[in-house]
Parts: C-alpha cells; sequence; structure tokens
C-alpha cells in the first residue's frame, strides 16, 4: 500500500497536525501537496492520545492568528 493511500485510513478530525503547521486552505503548488502529505503522513505516524491533545491545545492560538500564512 502507497504513503498516500495510507493516510486516507485514518478518520479525518477537526484539527490536524497540517493545520497547525501552516498548511490550511488550498494549495496551489506541488510543493504545498508535498508538505501538506509530510504532515499528515507525520500525524499517522505519531498519532497517540497525548499527540491528539497537543493538536487540540495548539489549534486555539492558530485560529487567533498565523503571522505566518495569509487567509
Amino acid at each position: 500500500m502507497s504513503q498516500i493511500s495510507h493516510r486516507h485510513r485514518v478518520k479525518p478530525g477537526i484539527t490536524g497536525w497540517a493545520q497547525i503547521n501552516g498548511s490550511r486552505g488550498s494549495v496551489h503548488t506541488k510543493e504545498e501537496v508535498r508538505e501538506c502529505i509530510r504532515l499528515d503522513l507525520e500525524y499517522v505516524n505519531r498519532r497517540s492520545f497525548w499527540f491528539v491533545f497537543y493538536i487540540m491545545l495548539m489549534t486555539a492560538p492558530c485560529l487567533l492568528g498565523d503571522p505566518h500564512r495569509a487567509r
């Protein structure tokens, strides 16, 4: 099974590792797609209760503003 198909076996959540690392919204270049997939695969490999809890805690500051990414 390819890594990309493996990423689709995980149920989506409210937020994710890619979202809190600045990869939100539409992607326009191959590099942005690769980065989003890389972060999704990292999430799949690191998934645990505490990792998901950390992601939930980090979501609030990202919602309030992200100086690195225009909305």
